[in-house]
């Protein structure tokens, strides 16, 4: 790696950092869901690796993180590795809510169910999230399902606040993006699509959703875990 290029990543880990810390409201918010975006890109990079492809360290983006990944040859391998993510980070997150709760520091407990909210938005449906992979899988229309979700989601986001918009617009334009370069894919390597993988994919995602949303919905839930971890 050379001198201007990590230069230029530290400087977006840094620009990361002051938005996450603008938006949470203090530095060591903003550091705690750092970590945990990390995380979750930590997943991805695992995930790729064990399938023998070659996966860079996670590197930021103004709001994001990703890992460059090369050579994948199916959608039920991207799948794989791009569900990694959220297992991973939302593992993460709910044992960072266990502990914040178990050493009474609310601000961790709060950076934990954030991190829960986070993975559990990366699941829709929808290119450029984590989920849109699977949603791939059936068909090149599943995306309007995803489309119409994350409207929703996104639409009750900026009730909340209206800095949302932010996450929204760039989510928008990495799915219009994506989906002109998902149909050219189809035409030109439609074996790539092909496979009966995609009902065993779905089940461990609805899996993972399921749990994240039990735990955003019901925060007890991760109160309960750190009182059993405690107890023991």
């Amino acid at each position: 790696m050379n001198k201007s290029s990590l230069i230029w990543k530290l400087s977006m880990l840094a620009f990361s950092l002051g938005i996450w810390s603008f938006f949470m409201g203090s530095w060591t918010m903003g550091l705690g869901v750092i970590a945990l975006i990390t995380v979750h890109e930590v997943g991805h990079m695992i995930a790729a690796r064990r399938l023998g492809l070659k996966a860079s360290l996670p590197e930021f983006t103004p709001v994001g993180a990703f890992v460059e990944v090369s050579g994948v040859k199916s959608l039920a391998d991207e799948t794989y590795i791009k569900l990694a993510g959220p297992l991973v980070g939302g593992l993460a997150s709910i044992a960072t809510m266990a502990v914040g709760f178990w050493l009474s520091l609310p601000a961790m407990f709060e950076v934990g169910l954030f991190g829960v909210f986070l993975n559990l938005i990366n699941l829709i449906p929808l290119d450029p999230l984590d989920g849109g992979a699977l949603g791939q899988s059936f068909g090149r229309f599943a995306w309007i399902f995803g489309a119409f979700v994350f409207a929703i989601v996104f639409w009750m986001l900026y009730q909340v606040s209206a800095f949302n918009l932010v996450f929204g617009a760039v989510i928008a334009l990495g799915a219009l993006q994506s989906i002109a370069v998902r149909n050219q894919a189809r035409k030109l390597e439609p074996a790539y699509f092909a496979g009966s993988w995609r009902f065993s994919h779905f089940f461990f995602y609805l899996l993972t959703g399921a749990a994240l949303y039990a735990i955003y919905a019901n925060p007890a839930l991760a109160v309960n875990l750190a009182i059993l971890l405690g107890a023991r």
